[in-house]
């Protein structure tokens, strides 16, 4: 009896790895979000789904319910801090400029100190979007705002309904499985970087403030996956990472809505999304800065699919193809700004960090 002990707990072992479980809930994220924001007829639906993607490899296990329930809030204080920021300094724009670059500093500032990236990029959409469309109309802005907070509440669901349709493996006796820890700067080198990533956002982030560009905010939102996604200590490899990224998620994206086109079903439309998704996770698994190239891509194809299934109101195709023509812009924008920035962002490289911890 003894003996047969190993191999009848061989045949109980779980049909999937870990691996193939965290692939699979990110997978099923990226679906369920792009599902919740046709459904409900979003104007923006690839909102959802990006925000829901980059929580599952942050929170590899099932979250505690009141963490999943403070990322509404952290938007809800982003957008309405921004939206009090505007109604205060709507007449003094540039002022308004130094305060959002001030603030901008502190939130990356934050993150290489190693506040959890997802409240960061929460926060820094709230404080650079909210401005460009309030510019136009505060109640375009309240409009902005409200819609950001409900596709915050989508994302936090969907990631907690992910979890439970895929949960993560109970770890086994006397073992505890590593996690990636995130990145943690000492002051001065976090403020360093932390310029330098101001330097490449706030000169894109003025010229479509001052200039009311609402329609290229696609800009600021690429610009802000890519800082977030990059630690300064791949600088060396952040320009062909990003270049290869934005051009495979672009593409995929761009094949994808071709495809669904053609088919023009919603079914199909979500099963495309959920095998690409499936192999940008598989991508994710690997250590090393090759993860990068994978979240950057993924991050693209949300955003270029989920503008081509709902456009903007009066949207186009022209409009549509003019908003990737601003992605690959902004795309272009960062690797020119990160190689100029480069001496600044430049920090001592430590031992290459694992994939991301799996469940």
């Amino acid at each position: 009896m003894t003996a047969a002990q190993p191999s009848d707990a061989g045949a109980l072992r779980p049909r999937f790895s870990a691996t193939d479980r965290f692939m699979l809930r990110m997978a099923v994220a990226g679906t369920l979000g792009f599902a919740i924001a046709v459904w409900l007829g979003w104007p923006i639906s690839f909102l959802a789904p990006m925000l829901a993607v980059k929580m599952i490899p942050a929170m590899p296990t099932f979250p505690n319910p009141i963490q999943a329930a403070l990322l509404p809030v952290v938007m809800w204080v982003g957008t309405t801090a921004s939206m009090l920021l505007v109604s205060v300094l709507g007449d003094a724009p540039l002022v308004q400029l130094i305060v959002l670059t001030l603030v901008i500093f502190a939130t990356f500032y934050a993150k290489w100190r190693g506040a959890p990236g997802v409240v960061i990029l929460l926060l820094q959409v709230g404080f650079c979007v909210i401005p460009l469309f309030a510019t136009v109309s505060l109640e375009l802005g309240h409009f902005v705002a409200g819609f950001l907070q409900r596709n915050t509440v989508a994302a936090a669901a969907t990631m907690l309904i992910s979890h439970l349709l895929v949960p993560a493996l109970p770890p086994a006796p006397q073992e505890a499985p590593p996690r990636a820890a995130p990145l943690r700067l000492s002051p001065a080198s976090a403020a360093r970087v932390a310029l330098a990533d101001v330097l490449v956002l706030v000169p894109l982030l003025a010229y479509l403030l001052l200039g009311s560009a609402i329609h290229n905010f696609v800009m600021v939102m690429m610009t802000i996956t890519i800082l977030n996604e990059l630690e300064p200590t791949r600088t060396r490899t952040a320009g062909m990472n990003m270049i290869l990224g934005n051009s495979i998620g672009g593409l995929l994206a761009v094949a994808a809505q071709q495809v669904v086109l053609l088919a023009d079903n919603l079914f199909f439309f979500l099963l495309t999304v959920f095998l690409t998704t499936l192999w940008f996770a598989r991508g994710l698994t690997r250590p090393g800065p090759s993860a990068d190239l994978y979240r950057l891509a993924a991050g693209t194809f949300m955003l270029i699919l989920g503008l081509a299934v709902t456009p903007l109101p009066g949207g186009s195709e022209q409009s549509y193809l003019l908003r990737i023509i601003h992605i690959l812009v902004a795309g272009v924008w960062a690797v020119v700004a990160l190689v100029v920035v480069s001496p600044l962002r430049r920090v001592q490289p430590g031992p290459t960090p694992p994939a991301p911890a799996q469940g």
